[in-house]
């Protein structure tokens, strides 16, 4: 008898549910869902979906329910966009991990990492790579360029991105599952960025010379569902600068 493969998906988006449904078609493995607490969004979209195996990350800082975690034995670990830097003793219980990147890494580890590519003009694309203590910097299972197109935001570009990564996935998950794809060292130290990295992009300075393609181009990486994060300062007043072009 063939034992069935356990794997364990930790997410904070509805993106990560789409990985969830994706291997649940299958039938043949066992999945087991972990969330963050207070994500009405999620909990309401997993209610929908009549998913019952389900916890809440929050429990595994409990020493009785890491060992109850510990003791199930996943073969995969699946990190698809979760907000919370996973402990050590959780995913190195593991077999095998999966973090998703939108990136090409090394470059820009960390946050916002696509937002980053579109303002630097390097780095755009997706990594499939193990999880280490250091952040994004494990080796890599996967990874493919891609870049912006000129007009694209910050969502049309992450859109883009997650759909490659989702049509990716698709292709090289059995593979990692058993094996037939050994992980690969990072070619370099790479950058990372932190939350705050991208406070010193949204601030324009009004006597300061821009160069119309780079200035549209820093326009559409600062909104982010209609809204804009980018601004100027003029007799100590502040002004949100949204671009729409026609």
């Amino acid at each position: 008898m063939i034992l069935q493969k356990k794997i364990v998906i930790f997410t904070s988006s509805l993106f990560g549910l789409k990985i969830y449904n994706y291997i649940k078609k299958y039938k043949k493995y066992r999945l087991h869902l972990v969330i963050p607490k207070k994500n009405k969004l999620l909990e309401k979209k997993i209610k929908e979906l009549n998913i019952s195996k389900f916890e809440y990350y929050e429990n595994l800082t409990k020493k009785n329910q890491l060992l109850k975690f510990k003791k199930l034995n996943f073969d995969l670990l699946i990190s698809v966009y979760f907000n919370i830097i996973l402990k050590k003793d959780i995913y190195k219980s593991v077999k095998k991990t999966i973090n998703f990147h939108p990136s090409y890494l090394p470059h820009h580890k960390g946050c916002y990492p696509h937002v980053h590519a579109m303002l630097n003009g390097i780095g755009g694309g997706i990594t499939f790579h193990q999880i280490e203590k250091k952040i994004d910097s494990g080796k890599i299972w996967f990874q493919k360029k891609l870049s912006p197109k000129f007009m694209d935001t910050q969502d049309t570009f992450h859109n883009k991105l997650k759909n490659e990564m989702l049509k990716k996935f698709k292709q090289k998950f059995k593979s990692i599952l058993h094996d037939n794809i050994k992980p690969k060292n990072q070619s370099s130290n790479g950058n990372y960025n932190n939350k705050n990295s991208l406070d010193k992009y949204d601030k324009l300075i009004l006597n300061k010379n821009y160069k119309l393609n780079n200035l549209i181009q820093l326009l559409n990486a600062r909104i982010f569902k209609k809204k804009t994060f980018a601004y100027f300062i003029y007799k100590n007043k502040k002004f949100k600068v949204l671009m729409k072009i026609l």
